[in-house]
């Protein structure tokens, strides 16, 4: 028994010798029948991916916004966006503020109120406010130059210049776009004009009117304090 292990083992180490290499590059392929059934994907697996999908995009979102107001790079661009409008003397731009359209006969149409200039304005000063925004090399000239912004469209002269000047460029793009109505403009213009120059008679008439009227009452109270004085002169 000894001598048959001693010549089996022989025998197979020599045939490892000579068939060893070849055994190892050769592919082993495992008959289909013989491989486990793949495993199903559960519903909870899904939840999971999303969750996690999910989280990495939450943390890549909040790698691009700033931590408390601190002058990240969306502040910087506010402040950038702020300069330039200011700049183009795009005052509207400047307080994210809907911009002025025209009407028909290019008068200027801006629905934006006091209340809402003034939130647009405590809303972007908030954004760059140079003690909320340290790191922010440009917050401090936008932060003043938003005041500035605020100013002139709180003002009659300048807000009536600058809403003049947006209407004239949105009613150019209207006639580009309708050729025809630059003609239908200039006569309702007219006819606009001529009915403000018969207001503006009437008034004037008016005005006349009221003051001859006042005119008249001091007179006859004049001449009515005269007939007493003579009276009582008269009493006397």
């Amino acid at each position: 028994m000894k001598d048959f292990d001693k010549l089996f083992t022989r025998k197979a180490s020599e045939f490892v010798n000579r068939h060893g290499e070849r055994e190892e590059e050769r592919e082993v392929k495992i008959p289909e029948h013989m491989l486990p059934p793949p495993r199903r994907k559960r519903k909870d697996d899904d939840d999971d991916e999303n969750e996690n999908a999910g989280a990495a995009g939450k943390n890549k979102g909040e790698g691009t916004t700033t931590n408390g107001g601190g002058g990240g790079s969306n502040d910087a661009t506010i402040s950038e966006q702020i300069l330039t409008a200011y700049k183009n003397q795009n005052y509207f731009k400047a307080l994210a503020v809907a911009e002025p359209t025209s009407d028909e006969i290019g008068d200027p149409v801006w629905t934006v109120t006091a209340a809402d200039l003034s939130k647009a304005f405590r809303k972007r000063s908030l954004l760059t406010h140079p003690d909320k925004n340290p790191n922010d090399a440009k917050a401090r000239e936008a932060f003043d130059v938003l005041s500035e912004c605020h100013q002139k469209l709180k003002n009659e002269e300048t807000k009536t210049e600058a809403l003049k000047a947006f209407a004239k460029k949105a009613f150019e793009k209207m006639c580009l776009e309708d050729p025809e109505l630059r003609t239908r403009a200039m006569k309702m213009r007219e006819r606009k004009e001529a009915g403000d120059f018969q207001e503006e008679i009437k008034r004037q008439r008016e005005k006349g009117m009221e003051k001859r009227k006042r005119k008249e009452e001091m007179r006859m109270k004049s001449k009515h304090r005269r007939r007493r004085d003579d009276d009582d002169d008269d009493d006397d």
